[in-house]
């Protein structure tokens, strides 16, 4: 995406592998970087669950990981959408944050609960890729509200169907590392 710059380092620590990444928005235009999804609580109370990510296998053996609106299911109907919570970053400005990823490596979304064990299909991984959607500030079908819940992030709305995020990406080689593919249906997002 024009006028965001990425850089990710992964690292692994233990059973985690570690995203340690910046943005930087070098753009003229205000950013909203997906930073969470809304979740509730056991007590009901809405919060920011800034653990949450997707983990999904993309063509030619890449994992794709990170923080971005997973693909819908193709095979039912959502009474709900996940909603994004994105960190503002005006013109200029930058962020530091990890994302961590519990190991083994297994495709999650979302809208798919987990697998037992051996719903899930082992596969070697030529390499990963870090995403993060990006939403652009000014355009007019765009609203990003403050949430009361989650002190500096926003509430991601679309006016229209039509405004979609885009995506960074950073691209890894990968040697020794499988991921759990889903057995059954799943929905993946489209190489990038």
């Amino acid at each position: 995406m024009s006028g965001i710059q990425l850089h990710c380092q992964p690292a692994r620590d233990g059973n985690m592998l570690l995203f340690k990444y910046r943005i930087t928005n070098l753009g003229t235009d205000d950013a909203y970087v997906m930073h969470a999804l809304a979740d509730v609580a056991a007590d009901g109370a809405l919060f920011a669950n800034e653990d949450a990510a997707v983990v999904v296998l993309g063509p030619d053996q890449i994992a794709v990981v990170g923080k971005f609106l997973a693909p819908l299911p193709a095979d039912r109907r959502m009474a709900r959408r996940a909603v994004p919570l994105a960190r503002h970053v005006a013109p200029g400005e930058s962020f530091e944050t990890c994302l961590n990823i519990p190991m083994p490596l297994a495709e999650t979304s979302p809208y798919y609960g987990e697998l037992r064990l051996r719903q899930y299909e082992p596969v070697e991984l030529a390499g990963t890729s870090f995403r993060l959607g990006v939403w652009r500030g000014g355009n007019a079908g765009l609203a990003a509200r403050p949430v009361a819940y989650a002190e500096d992030l926003f509430e991601i709305l679309s006016r229209t169907e039509e405004v979609t995020p885009d995506y960074v990406t950073q691209h890894f080689p990968t040697k020794g590392l499988q991921i759990l593919k889903r057995a059954g249906l799943f929905s993946r997002p489209a190489a990038s």
